[in-house]
């Protein structure tokens, strides 16, 4: 279940939040600090569309928090993207923090074998000309995991992709992706990269 609002827009704004009280399936109620079997979360979020001239340029800024006792998040996310001409470039980043606390009130940023922290960016740019759209994107996440092991578990992605209205319904469509995992442990078998391409029709009616 979700409580939730988005406002009417405004100058290009448009602004909302929402509330969801249970994340499980348990009946209880969430707790502040210790292990909690309930968790809730709370977020808001602002949306932007215009024009600069004969640009389109959208944005947005979303905040969230996870109550689950030792295992709480506090996180944000933004992303921007701009369309001049036949491109359209765009940009996106996330940040998870841990904002847990014992029943003590100790801070579990940093303990444990999961922190809950994540980094991540995403970039790409896409070129649009009739019937034909190429893009190009790139993805990386981070996330440190064990608090006593340095380095980071990492996933890296490139993406080559392609589309092609071949008559009307009907599109090629195509991807190259490389992709690579990292194990902070630097572990051969805990790591993994691979090339994928991946080709096909799709029919719309």
């Amino acid at each position: 279940m979700k409580v939730r609002w988005i406002s009417p827009s405004f100058s290009g704004f448009k602004i909302g939040t929402s509330y969801v009280p249970s994340k499980t399936n348990n009946g209880n109620m969430s707790i502040n600090g210790g292990n909690a079997p309930e968790s809730d979360q709370l977020d808001m979020g602002v949306n932007y569309t215009g024009k600069m001239g004969a640009n389109t340029v959208k944005g947005s800024l979303t905040w969230w928090t996870t109550d689950a006792g030792t295992a709480a998040t506090e996180a944000f996310a933004l992303g921007a993207s701009t369309t001049f001409g036949a491109f359209t470039l765009g940009a996106g980043y996330k940040e998870v923090k841990p904002d847990g606390k014992t029943k003590l009130g100790a801070s579990m940023a940093g303990s444990g074998d999961s922190s809950f922290e994540e980094e991540v960016i995403n970039f790409g740019l896409q070129w649009s000309q009739g019937p034909a759209t190429i893009s190009a994107n790139y993805f990386k996440s981070e996330m440190p995991l064990g608090s006593t092991v340095g380095g980071d578990d990492s996933l890296r992605k490139y993406t080559l992709g392609a589309q092609y209205n071949m008559g009307p319904g009907v599109d090629f469509l195509g991807s190259i992706q490389n992709v690579a995992w990292q194990d902070e442990l630097a572990t051969a078998l805990n790591s993994n990269k691979g090339v994928a391409v991946v080709g096909g029709i799709k029919v719309s009616f």
